[in-house]
């Protein structure tokens, strides 16, 4: 049995608990979003930098040919 069980006595409990999830992620998500694309932003940069090369397709090319 869980331990950490809410206590919800209502369905107007548990749409307010959705509703508040549902604001605190359209809080939050954005901005991880916009983390997770500058750090994949940097890191392409850097492979491609490392690589000597602008063309993302000629790394994965040369990648996958080296681990033939």
């Amino acid at each position: 049995m869980a331990k950490n069980r809410l206590h919800l006595q209502s369905f107007e409990q548990i749409s307010s608990l959705n509703s508040f999830d549902m604001a605190l992620k359209s809080l939050i998500y954005p901005r991880i979003i916009a983390v997770e694309t500058a750090l994949k932003n940097y890191t392409l940069e850097e492979v491609l930098q490392d690589a000597e090369s602008p063309f993302l397709a000629l790394v994965l090319f040369s990648w996958v040919s080296s681990h033939r």
